[in-house]
């Protein structure tokens, strides 16, 4: 307890929630392809907790995970597949795939956010900037966030998918070939677009399913 009340007198609860959720997507990578055989350590002391950018955990035949890693349009990076072709950006968390049909770099970006209990809102425009709309004022997501999101992809070579995390319920996915896509049971085998799902502590939710 006395950890726990140090840690939140001195991070803001947006940075523990991006922090949790690299560690979040870490399990759920483990669980699927086992144990990590290599680990960057974080640095943890008296007053501070604190992942630095890059940080990277690795797993037998090349998967790796990263928390703030930088892309970005110098020569080093294009090398390192770290390539972004016009300004330098760094998403909070990376799932680098390095070879099969889901080679490259899914991208997760945590967003917290607190949702409204119901749906208070009812809209009956059909087209889809009202629906977002719609959907933004419940508090699923907002519309800034899905466009930054097609900003990673449009300007990361590597990028595949790209994720906003954030502390609901709902699931959506925005798939190039198969359009919007309401549950990750839906996802096809090579998820390709952006999209949002939620992660709450003590909740399994869909993100195991999308891993």
């Amino acid at each position: 307890p006395q950890d726990l009340e140090r840690m939140l007198e001195i991070k803001d609860i947006a940075e523990l929630y991006e922090m949790w959720c690299f560690f979040a997507v870490e399990l759920r990578v483990s669980a699927v392809l086992g144990e990590p055989t290599e680990a960057q350590s974080e640095s943890v002391d008296d007053f501070a907790a604190r992942l630095g950018w890059g940080l990277r955990i690795g797993w037998a035949g090349g998967f790796e995970l990263f928390y703030n890693l930088s892309y970005s349009n110098s020569a080093k990076a294009k090398a390192n597949h770290r390539r972004s072709y016009s300004l330098l950006l760094r998403p909070d968390i990376v799932l680098r795939i390095p070879a099969g049909p889901n080679a490259g770099d899914h991208i997760f970006d945590a967003k917290f956010k607190v949702t409204k209990l119901a749906d208070a809102v009812r809209d009956d425009r059909d087209d889809a900037g009202g629906e977002l709309e719609v959907e933004e004022r419940r508090g699923m997501y907002k519309q800034a966030d899905i466009y930054k999101m097609h900003t990673y992809r449009d300007a990361l070579p590597s990028a595949r998918s790209v994720w906003i995390l954030y502390p609901g319920s709902e699931f959506r996915f925005f798939d190039v070939e198969q359009g919007r896509v309401d549950r990750a049971s839906e996802l096809g085998a090579t998820p390709d677009g952006v999209g949002a799902v939620g992660l709450n502590p003590g909740v399994e939710g869909e993100l195991g399913a999308v891993i």
